[in-house]
């Protein structure tokens, strides 16, 4: 970037860092108001670029408390697909995976159950309101996006209330378009693997503006998904998974329109998927003969201004500092529809005629976020989210209940120096109308929470959080039939977590390490029980979980002169004890809850060179239980998951073509694993990927 002779170079770099800090990860274009940011009239500059572009990412919520995140980058190197893929590398995270291409993917994160983690797509709050969890498998759109997890709260206050409520949260962002000289941008991708997986896209992105661009993008999936596996009691016999197979098309369309001073976006998601429902893999088990028709459209149109109105002081010492601005705003609204249908069949031999089930939801939310520069340092936020969903289903004595919910978030932020601060009081309250039946009443919740992190010696910054969350009821929870319990109360969930993480930069070499530890306590957790013959939905339950996180990575360059090759390392572990304490006379007093490892981790290693991309990943998990009773009969053995991935890119620079292909082995040891008892994994398998880039 060239300013000019007259320029001091040395004010431009404050005044641009503090400008792409501020920038909250978006781009930063060079202008005349940036200019004079720097105290330089723009008459006495001699310029010989008319315009030049920075893109700066800034890592929100890394001060203050947990936020692992992997780029698009990341993710292609490591030769991950999906976000599950990618989720599996963050310590403190249960990955529930059900098997197979199209297999149901929950989270839970540190212990809590995966009704406590929601997921949000650009901002789209994609939760499911009859179950109450995510399934992570919806996120595998075509494009390039980063994943990144939210562990209670952190210093980004200008974000909407249900990610400021949420315990824990599941982010993905298409990352931005960069264009060249053309103006559009496609790319098409192909996949083919083991048990006959094919899944071609296609993404076409087309500027329409300086600030404007329209994105289109279609992925479609089709497996048999017939893997042969093993039993655990009969591992002589090899037998083959029947009734995995999918067909699944997601088409996307995005829109951003870049106006004077905000910006103005619209996306629509659909997911329409068939599938055969596998069943668990027992001894003398019959065909699969469940199918599940599914389909979901989603859809947001949001607004976005930000540092308006106010006034600016500046100044030698402003410029070193940053731009001290005071009464200056930030506003962000929203409105989603997020429509679901879904159709079950059984044609099992026991019914005379074939079983049917549907289940139709559709919920509308409106919400709006609105922060304030109060004084240098100081921000304060305000937002408010306000929702409606509605059950219908096809299943005897259906209430067809309707939710109408708001919640409501206060926060402040504070950073100056070593000091970070952040402070959150949110309220929520939830009422449930039904057609017949008794209604389950007003729930009203209250949510603190606390963070703080303080910059130590040495690149080392200490950091404290503690938060109150909740997680109503779920209309199953609640109203089916003759299980649910409309009395029930929300879960309240508190999180404590104190942490120290380190930085180092060296000039070829960056690295990053941190120690979290954390106390999590459950109280009025749902649960199942039999009251006599039918089973029912209680309050019973409490859970305590304690544990800690150590995670490390780092970037090498091993050549100063050869910036393109590079080593990617990194590791984490988890030590997780989840137990359920809520009878001491019960028979799994303080045992650990099911699915859930005491011991986790995983690590990987990545080299990039102009000739080649080379990663390999492995993740282990300790000894779980599929009961609640902690016994010999109910444990599950430990296994790990090793991947091999091999890259290398084509370049056709004259038409700006860029051809990548990439083979990719996984789980190296051909264990078929259980994560949910009965539900093997694959095996080995393998993947090959032709990806055709044209950028001109």
């Amino acid at each position: 970037m060239v300013f000019g002779k007259a320029f001091d170079t040395a004010n431009v770099a404050s005044a641009y860092a503090a400008a792409v800090e501020k920038s909250d990860g978006g781009d930063v274009e060079r202008t005349d108001s940036l200019r004079e940011v720097a105290g330089v009239k723009v008459g006495d500059l001699v310029d010989s670029l008319r315009a030049a572009k920075v893109d700066g990412r800034r890592r929100e919520g890394a001060l203050n408390g947990p936020n692992p995140r992997m780029s698009a980058a990341k993710m292609e190197l490591m030769g991950f697909n999906t976000p599950g893929e990618a989720i599996r590398n963050f310590s403190g995270v249960t990955l529930l995976d059900y098997g197979g291409a199209g297999g149901l993917q929950t989270v839970s994160v540190r212990g809590f159950g995966s009704q406590h983690t929601a997921l949000f797509i650009d901002g789209l709050n994609c939760s499911d309101l009859q179950t109450g969890t995510a399934d992570l498998s919806i996120g595998n759109i075509a494009g390039a996006y980063s994943v990144s997890l939210t562990i209670g709260d952190n210093e980004n206050i200008f974000k909407s209330a249900a990610q400021m409520v949420a315990a824990s949260s599941v982010v993905i962002n298409s990352e931005r378009p960069d264009f060249g000289s053309k103006g559009y941008m496609l790319e098409g991708r192909l996949s083919y693997g083991s048990f006959r997986t094919v899944e071609p896209s296609f993404v076409y992105r087309q500027r329409l503006g300086k600030r404007s661009h329209l994105s289109a993008s279609v992925n479609y999936l089709h497996s048999r998904g017939d893997f042969p596996y093993r039993l655990p009691n009969d591992t002589d016999t090899l037998r083959r998974r029947e009734g995995g197979g999918i067909d699944r098309l997601r088409p996307a369309l995005d829109l951003t329109v870049g106006l004077r001073d905000a910006e103005l976006k619209a996306k629509v998601l659909s997911d329409f998927a068939f599938s055969s429902l596998p069943g668990p893999a027992v001894l003398h088990a019959s065909n699969a003969s469940e199918s599940l028709d599914d389909k979901h459209i989603a859809a947001l149109v949001s607004y976005k201004r930000e540092n308006f109105g106010g006034t600016r002081r500046e100044g030698t010492e402003q410029v070193h500092q940053g731009i001290a601005e005071t009464g200056r705003w930030s506003v962000r609204t929203q409105l989603s529809f997020d429509w679901r249908h879904c159709h079950w069949t059984d044609t099992s031999g026991i019914y005379t005629v074939p079983a049917q089930e549907d289940y139709k939801q559709f919920q509308t939310g409106l919400s709006a976020t609105a922060l304030c520069h109060i004084i240098s340092g100081l921000d304060i936020s305000i937002a408010e989210d306000f929702s409606v969903g509605h059950l219908d289903t096809t299943l005897p004595d259906c209430p067809f209940p309707t939710r109408i919910s708001s919640l409501s978030a206060l926060s402040a932020a504070y950073r100056k120096g070593i000091l970070s601060s952040s402070a959150t009081l949110a309220f929520s309250c939830l009422h449930d109308f039904v057609r017949s039946g008794e209604e389950s009443g007003t729930r009203y919740h209250f949510c603190p929470s606390l963070n703080c992190s303080l910059g130590l010696p040495y690149g080392l910054r200490l950091r404290v959080s503690v938060r109150d969350s909740y997680r109503a009821p779920s209309f199953n929870d609640l109203y089916w039939t003759r299980i649910g319990t409309r009395s029930l109360r929300s879960e309240k969930a508190f999180q404590s977590n104190f942490g120290l993480l380190w930085k180092g930069d060296w000039q070829q070499i960056s690295a990053e390490a941190s120690a979290d530890a954390y106390c999590n306590l459950v109280r009025d957790k749902i649960v199942a029980s039999p009251s006599l013959f039918i089973w029912s939905m209680h309050n019973i339950g409490k859970a305590l979980m304690g544990g800690c996180d150590l995670n490390a990575s780092a970037h090498i360059q091993p050549f100063a002169n050869q910036k393109n090759i590079s080593i990617d390392l990194n590791g984490s572990y988890s030590f997780l004890q989840a137990m359920d304490i809520s009878d001491p006379e019960a028979a799994n007093y303080r045992h650990q809850i099911r699915y859930i490892p005491r011991n986790s981790g995983n690590a990987g290693i990545a080299l990039s060179t102009p000739w080649f991309r080379l990663s390999y990943s492995v993740v282990a998990v300790g000894q779980r239980w599929f009961h609640d009773e902690n016994t010999i009969r109910s444990r599950m053995a430990p296994y790990s998951d090793h991947r091999l991935s091999l890259g290398h890119d084509f370049r056709i620079s004259r038409h700006g073509i860029v051809l990548s292909l990439r083979a990719e082995a996984m789980n190296l040891g051909g264990e078929n694993y259980e994560i949910i008892r009965s539900y093997p994994m694959p095996g080995r398998h393998y993947r090959i990927s032709l990806t055709i880039k044209h950028n001109p």
